[in-house]
């Protein structure tokens, strides 16, 4: 691995820090190739706005799951002080939180919700390719042991054993989700409306991290022990909202929703 992409008298910067820049700036540019096709009801300083508000809740968001999930603080000084402090993020509670703030800006300057997520839904899947290759370099978010082909050794965990890397396998289909969300905007919004491939896009990912969640080897947490990881919990809901609200979008094709 790659954790560490400068270390030059004393000025570290890790490898990851770059892939969470890179990746955020890549969201940026792709909303504000989309805006102008699929979100002409919003302006472009709405988007920007949208995008500053989901970048900095996301990360209080992420921030504020892992420590609920992985360490452990006492008292709201210590807690509010780990929330702003660097450490480990979970990607889930940055898209909960950010979702919630983004929607509350969303309301409040009346903007169409179908379109916002047909612009955001695919900035958001590449910027998760371009995160978990940050936390394949790192050695995070690691597999279980396997002796197939596709095992990868992380040195950092110090047990020469072979893993599943579950990063790149995410990195892969958050990929080609995007690309498919590209690609297949116009039918989908023939068929279903405004906010279909938003919506088509949120819920492939819940899917596929459902299932990616079967070969991670990191702790996640666990809603059930051993058999249902937190992910999953919250994968199964932004599958079944997903699948719920289509039908709502195709009622509505040409609602502000």
């Amino acid at each position: 691995m790659y954790p560490i992409l400068i270390d030059w008298q004393g000025f570290v910067l890790p490898t990851w820090y770059v892939c969470f820049l890179l990746a955020a700036l890549v969201a940026l540019w792709v909303l504000l190739q989309l805006q102008p096709h699929r979100c002409a009801h919003s302006s472009n300083k709405d988007i920007i706005n949208l995008y500053l508000i989901c970048y900095v809740s996301s990360y209080l968001g992420a921030r504020g799951l892992s420590i609920v999930i992985e360490e452990q603080c006492q008292g709201l000084v210590n807690c509010a002080a780990r929330l702003v402090s660097l450490g480990s993020l979970t990607l889930y509670g940055g898209v909960i939180v950010a979702f919630g703030c983004g929607w509350l800006y969303v309301w409040a300057k009346k903007l169409p919700l179908g379109e916002v997520l047909d612009c955001f839904v695919p900035a958001f899947l590449l910027a998760v390719c371009i995160g978990r290759i940050g936390c394949f370099l790192n050695g995070d978010d690691y597999g279980i042991v396997t002796d197939s082909m596709w095992g990868v050794v992380f040195p950092n965990l110090g047990d020469g054993q072979a893993r599943y890397p579950t990063q790149l396998f995410e990195a892969a289909y958050c990929l080609l989700l995007f690309l498919l969300c590209c690609y297949s905007y116009k039918p989908l919004r023939r068929v279903f409306g405004v906010g279909a491939t938003g919506l088509c896009g949120a819920g492939g990912y819940a899917l596929l991290r459902f299932a990616n969640e079967y070969l991670r080897g990191d702790y996640r947490g666990w809603v059930i022990d051993n058999q249902l990881s937190t992910s999953q919990f919250i994968s199964i809901i932004v599958g079944v909202g997903a699948l719920l609200f289509l039908p709502v979008i195709g009622r509505g094709n040409k609602a502000k929703l």
